[in-house]
């Protein structure tokens, strides 16, 4: 409680705010990825709540989801080669409305974006950084592996 009030003392004296950065895993479940997807729910809760009790103090807290980062190692550790992680990227564009992926510059905007004061009126929001991916259906079937890839995905044409 006292490092609690110390901190946002700090924060609303400098007129601090938060940007916790997310995943659309946190409102998109998948399948097979259990423990990624409960992380970035809890993270995004975490952010809304936190909002919500050091909005009193002024305090902004907002949160940043991108879809899948073009260069992310998350795949690369799972055991795909790099062709198999580049026909996934390719499937992934396919499946997002803006057929592009997120990259690190579209995410780093966002968290400008919120931390600025075009933002000061702004907390307790998950931005969205997906090429419209959140607002279609696609791409969200089981996933059984990355030996079954060719399920996870519509496929290419």
């Amino acid at each position: 409680m006292l490092l609690t009030k110390f901190f946002t003392a700090k924060l609303k004296e400098s007129k601090g705010n938060i940007v916790n950065v997310s995943c659309d895993k946190g409102s998109r479940p998948e399948a097979g990825t259990l423990a990624y997807c409960m992380s970035k729910a809890g993270l995004d809760m975490l952010t809304k709540t936190t909002a919500l009790e050091l909005a009193a103090y002024g305090v902004r807290v907002n949160g940043v989801a991108p879809c899948m980062i073009e260069e992310s190692n998350m795949y690369k550790v799972t055991g795909y080669s790099q062709a198999e992680f580049e026909r996934l990227k390719t499937r992934a564009k396919n499946n997002i409305p803006l057929q592009k992926l997120c990259c690190d510059e579209d995410a780093a905007k966002a968290i400008i974006f919120l931390s600025s004061e075009k933002a000061c009126n702004i907390t307790g929001h998950i931005m969205k950084v997906d090429g419209a991916k959140s607002l279609t259906s696609r791409g969200q079937q089981v996933w059984y592996g990355y030996k079954f890839m060719s399920r996870k995905f519509e496929q290419e044409p």
